[in-house]
């Protein structure tokens, strides 16, 4: 069974234990993800962050040429519980890139709504009284809706990867099945890459997929799927008994990222699925939004289009891009 794993990244001025740094024998690249980090930090989130901040989205899609659209996006508001401690309401919003696969869109249209559903009912069981432990809800979403899809799939062979960022003010914790990405800036670090791409061809994963029974062949997984976690794709969960393994996982792995003050009007993060990943670099990719974002400040989904459609001229799949920015609330 893959666990998840947590990776914090704080996005501040200056030096702090909680930045994870790049290893010492290897330079900082922005096309590189961070190194893993095992703990997360507490969050810190309610009616404090919420009112400090306001934050915006924009997005984008573009169907490919060789088939109908297999990705979905989703955007959602969470309501909290009264805060105590500040004495308003809270809420999250959540979101989601959704690449599908297979011979239908049955997978990833059910994933894209029923994924936030989940999310929905793991908030409503959390006490009102402790602070919540937001990787570990949106994991047990993951888990949850990956479940579902199992107990009703239509077709065993649909199947879709994910990328969901689950943005508490000022606080963001992301989960990744598959090779949908994150990516955000950082002040000292430049472009950084949050999530790590399950893909077959990563040794860990290979090792993952092995260790499940599996094997990997040609880069993909039971020589078939390239991207190593996924929802769906029962086909290739059966093992010989008649029971369901997991060689393809949906499982995530979850990281943690914090926005300061200081950080707030130049932050950006952007989720998009592999149509853009596959062609473009997470510094060219910065670059095309920022450079609209200053052509046209506020206009997100024109900065989203901007990249979908420099995307879109160098390959021929389904393309998804959301993005993400912070601003201060007028007191």
């Amino acid at each position: 069974m893959g666990g998840a794993s947590n990776r914090s990244l704080v996005l501040q001025r200056g030096e702090s234990e909680d930045v994870v740094p790049p290893p010492a024998t290897t330079p900082a690249t922005p096309d590189l993800p961070l190194p893993a980090h095992r703990t997360m930090p507490e969050f810190v989130g309610g009616a404090d962050t919420d009112a400090r901040v306001k934050v915006m989205f924009g997005s984008c899609q573009l169907v490919g040429k060789k088939h109908a659209m297999q990705d979905c996006v989703s955007v959602t508001t969470i309501k909290l519980w009264p805060d105590a401690r500040e004495g308003g309401k809270g809420e999250i919003s959540v979101f989601g890139v959704y690449d599908g696969h297979g011979p239908t869109d049955a997978c990833v249209r059910f994933v894209a709504s029923g994924l936030p559903a989940c999310l929905e009912r793991q908030v409503a069981r959390l006490s009102a009284t402790a602070v919540p432990e937001w990787a570990a809800v949106l994991y047990d979403a993951f888990v949850e809706c990956g479940d579902e899809w199992i107990a009703c799939a239509e077709n065993p062979r649909s199947g879709c990867v994910a990328a969901v960022a689950l943005v508490a003010g000022l606080d963001v914790v992301l989960a990744n099945v598959g090779d949908c990405r994150a990516v955000v800036t950082h002040p000292r670090l430049g472009c950084v890459q949050v999530t790590r791409d399950h893909r077959a061809n990563d040794p860990d994963e290979a090792r993952r997929v092995v260790e499940e029974g599996g094997f990997v062949r040609n880069g993909r997984v039971l020589n078939v799927l390239a991207p190593s976690r996924a929802f769906g794709d029962t086909d290739l969960r059966q093992s010989a008994d008649g029971s369901l393994n997991e060689v393809v996982t949906h499982r995530p792995d979850t990281y943690f990222v914090n926005v300061t003050l200081d950080h707030v009007g130049q932050a950006v993060m952007i989720l998009a699925s592999d149509g853009v990943w596959d062609e473009i670099g997470v510094r060219e990719a910065m670059d095309i939004v920022r450079a609209e974002l200053e052509r046209a400040p506020g206009d997100l989904n024109n900065a989203a289009r901007a990249l979908a459609e420099r995307a879109e001229q160098l390959n021929d799949d389904d393309i998804s891009v959301q993005i993400v920015t912070w601003d201060r609330l007028l007191r």
